[in-house]
């Protein structure tokens, strides 16, 4: 196989060999990381293009780099094909989460928000899967000293005194999450960027706490406390591009340097891949 080609190359390499091919690489990507700058910076600031085309022009000339290699070594080598198809998934992901989410927080926060939810949703199935086996299997020693599962009523009020559930069916490990994703839902929240709190006693309850753990039992009554979320307003954008265009004789220069911008950052992410790759013993 081409990786234990790879692999048995790499192995009779000698120090002096090996020290090479890491300072072509660290200089290559040295070279490469100034070069896409002094690229993206000219593309941005002189020919009057906003930041995203300029990044847009970039990943163009990378993306038609990888796709020469792919072409001149696909057929020998899938760790090719699987750079490129890597290449393309990643950065129309980073480019989907940025026009979706506007920032990175936005899109972090997007995903610690999905993974929670789903694991309280796996985890409320896994307990209604206990709770139904609970009826005919004996519990083992650890199951009898600890808390038992058991199904409980609770209800929820708002500060008003107003019902929002009355004597809703929630087991007792359920999460606090549960219970205020429901409350939430009842509400009518959900869609309006606010939230509640659920008060207990007059303490309020931590999310990934188990409902008996919080002190909730059978009857317990809690208050829901609405909090609305301030929304951080974006700042306008702001025209950060020169008001006037360069002169011809400007934008004929700039033109054809970046051709040869162009083929240089090419040239130099085909090198920095191969080298990753080991395809350049093998061409």
């Amino acid at each position: 196989m081409a990786s234990e080609r790879a692999w048995q190359h790499f192995e009779g390499m000698t120090f002096a060999e090996i020290s090479g091919d890491i300072f072509k690489l660290a200089f290559f990507s040295v070279w490469f990381t100034l070069w896409t700058i002094g690229g993206t910076h000219a593309v941005h600031a002189f020919l009057g293009h906003n930041l995203q085309t300029a990044i847009a022009v970039v990943w163009s000339v990378i993306t038609v780099a990888f796709g020469y290699n792919m072409f001149n070594f696909g057929s020998q080598y899938v760790r090719v094909v699987v750079w490129l198809f890597a290449w393309l998934f990643v950065s129309c992901s980073v480019a989907f989460m940025k026009l979706y989410f506007k920032s990175v927080k936005g899109a972090h926060d997007a995903i610690i928000a999905l993974l929670t939810h789903w694991s309280h949703r796996v985890d409320a199935y896994v307990l209604r899967v206990r709770y139904a086996l609970s009826d005919w299997k004996q519990p083992t020693e650890t199951e009898t000293a600890a808390v038992p599962l058991t199904m409980i009523a609770v209800s929820v009020r708002l500060p008003s005194g107003e019902q929002v559930l009355s004597d809703a069916n929630m087991f007792s490990h359920d999460h606090v999450l549960t219970l205020r994703n429901l409350v939430e839902r009842q509400l009518g929240l959900q869609e309006s960027g606010a939230r509640c709190s659920l008060i207990f006693i007059d303490e309020p309850l931590n999310d990934f706490d188990r409902l008996f753990s919080a002190g909730v039992e059978d009857g317990s009554e809690l208050t829901a406390v609405i909090i609305e979320e301030d929304l951080e307003k974006e700042p306008e954008p702001q025209d950060v591009l020169p008001k006037q265009r360069p002169p011809p004789a400007a934008l004929c220069f700039l033109s054809v340097w970046l051709c040869g911008w162009a083929f240089g950052e090419a040239s130099v992410a085909c090198v920095i891949q191969r080298t990753l790759l080991g395809l350049d013993s093998f061409a």
